[in-house]
């Protein structure tokens, strides 16, 4: 290319891992719109005429390094993950990275805006609303990843090791106070130190952040040499589905049908482990709004001072309780919300900070038992549809209060004060007439979902949860019931991670990283989904049928097969003993 002439803009290039773009780095995951409509009829004019002009810079610059790995080039429209409004025309790039070639990969991306602005500037397209986002190729590889459990010498040493990343990623600004999770885990094969940090992260300050992680590491530990660092932008899984205003277009009945929304059969009156509830609330103007839905865990039995007689209550998750509280806020994000902030000093802030105590407040908030959709023939025809509605219209759909829950801060300390781990519960209580059996599915339900795949906890034959004697996990596959996936299985990660939940970050005046236990969907089971929307508040049990853990929330791994996240849970023995501590 010529050199650069007086009147050519500055072309300031920004660089990170695997991406260099221009005239920003927008944060992954990038969506290619389904349906795109073109700003610029010129563009989708002279799409292919621009690409071919950009695979000739980078074939100048001798981008693609001649291994099995071929540079790719695409003009699309593109827009960030659940905001079609940032819908922007996108050179996409795709190339074999490595660190050495970061400048390469500059000089790359500044040649083809320069090439943009001349073959544009005598149109009526501006050359810079164009963006060019190069990525790695590995940004596009479907990810697998798996429990480490055959490296003693790594296992061991992990808790101090997670302990040293965290710290170095407090040093850096790039990743000061982002951090998500820490995980130890066979990502893509190799054993990888997996770091999710929230959207606050500066990508661009990742590498610095890796090399410093890696020293430190190598500086201290032995036996890590060859354990790799990967950072990442993310954020929990959705602990219940997305709280917004019903609309009823296709979209959003096809989008309801994926998300487990619909519901076949006739409503019951008695629920049972597995079963929805959601907030019975109101918006502003006092009109009904869905505000999604958790899972019914399990029954209990409880006895206050007050109250000597055993009393049933249902074990949930604190999350999904957590829109019935006055002072409950959310924000729209693009397609989809997430919660906000409450107000300073409300019910939930309060709730949030110190916990919902027995007595708390004169009209407990109120549940339900969640209309999903239904359709007439889902609900076997019209008679079916009538009867749904009248359940409603009857006020069989109420489920009963808000008895007492944990909130956000409450944090029980193991291991000798090594871990400090998350509590997280609710206790609802129940109408009577409304209380079931903490009754397991038959074997049948378990067989009719993974058909000839050895998946079901074969001797819980329609039994009854037990509680679970024995502090700590094992190397068994667990299962559990919940309301978007119904029976699911998983398997269990012998390493704690570190994790940081972005919802209480109103009430953090300091660290606030806790150690859990997760779980992971069976890869050996065609349905592979352990943690979905909703799933907030089921619990997880073994073969025997005892309850060892109580799902909270979960994690994504972004372009992981099938795209499965992992779920983080609390032993249930924790639950029970803050409950009697409260």
């Amino acid at each position: 290319m010529d050199p650069p002439k007086q009147e050519d803009p500055v072309i300031t290039v920004v660089s990170a891992r695997y991406r260099a773009a221009w005239p920003e780095l927008r944060p992954l995951p990038l969506v290619w719109a389904s349906d795109p409509t073109w700003p610029f009829p010129l563009l989708q004019q002279r799409r292919y005429e621009i690409q071919k002009t950009v695979g000739e810079i980078l074939d100048r610059l001798q981008i693609d390094d001649g291994k099995d790995d071929i540079t790719e080039i695409w003009l699309e429209n593109q827009y960030m993950a659940s905001q079609p409004d940032t819908c922007v025309p996108t050179i996409a790039i795709y190339s074999s990275w490595s660190e050495n070639k970061q400048g390469l990969w500059e000089t790359a991306v500044r040649e083809v805006a320069l090439t943009l602005y001349h073959m544009l500037k005598d149109s009526y397209v501006a050359y810079d609303s164009i963006h060019i986002d190069m990525q790695g190729s590995e940004h596009g590889r479907t990810i697998y990843y798996r429990p480490v459990d055959d490296r003693d010498d790594i296992c061991d040493s992990w808790d101090d090791v997670r302990a040293l990343v965290h710290q170095r990623l407090e040093a850096f600004k790039a990743t000061e106070r982002s951090m998500l999770a820490i995980c130890l885990l066979y990502y893509c094969g190799s054993i990888t130190i997996y770091i999710a940090v929230d959207y606050s992260s500066d990508e661009t300050g990742w590498l610095e952040v890796i090399a410093d992680i890696k020293a430190n590491i190598d500086r201290y530990k032995r036996g890590w040499t060859d354990v790799q660092v990967h950072v990442e932008h993310n954020a929990e899984a959705s602990y219940s589905f997305d709280i917004l205003p019903p609309t009823f277009d296709s979209g959003v009945a096809q989008k309801g049908c994926l998300e487990g929304k619909l519901f076949d059969g006739d409503y019951q009156q008695a629920i049972k482990p597995g079963d929805d509830f959601g907030a019975d609330t109101s918006s502003s103007d006092e009109s009904k709004i869905a505000v999604g839905f958790g899972t019914i865990g399990c029954f209990i039995e409880i006895k206050t001072k007050s109250n000597p007689a055993w009393k049933r209550y249902a074990l949930i998750s604190y999350h999904a309780v957590r829109p019935a509280l006055p002072g409950f806020r959310f924000e729209i994000v693009g397609e989809g919300s997430k919660p906000a902030p409450p107000e300073p000093n409300s019910e939930c802030w309060n709730a949030d900070l110190k916990g919902y105590a027995p007595g708390h407040s004169a009209t407990p908030p109120r549940f339900e038992r969640n209309d999903r959709l239904a359709t007439e023939e889902g609900s076997g025809g019209r008679d079916g549809m009538q009867k749904k509605v009248a359940f409603f219209n009857d006020g069989k759909y109420a489920l009963g209060t808000l008895f007492a829950a944990s909130g956000y801060m409450r944090r029980v300390s193991v291991d000798g004060d090594r871990h400090k781990v998350r509590l997280d519960w609710a206790l609802i209580d129940v109408a009577e007439h409304r209380q079931g059996s903490n009754r397991l599915p038959s074997w049948s339900a378990w067989k009719q979902k993974y058909g000839g795949v050895p998946a079901s906890p074969y001797r819980l034959d329609g039994s009854l949860l037990e509680e679970r004697q024995s502090d700590g996990p094992n190397n068994l596959y667990v299962w559990k019931l919940s309301a978007a996936n119904g029976p699911t299985v998983g398997i269990y990660h012998r390493n704690r991670i570190a994790c940081a939940m972005a919802e209480d970050k109103h009430l953090r005046d300091g660290d606030s990283e806790t150690a859990e236990y997760i779980y992971q969907p069976d890869s050996g089971c065609m349905q592979r989904t352990y943690c979905a929307k909703g799933d907030s508040g089921s619990v997880v049990f073994d073969i025997d049928g005892k309850v060892i853990w109580l799902y909270s929330a979960g994690i994504k791994i972004r372009q992981s097969f099938g795209n499965e996240g992992f779920g983080m849970v609390t032993p249930i023995e924790h639950i029970f003993q803050d409950i009697k501590d409260f």
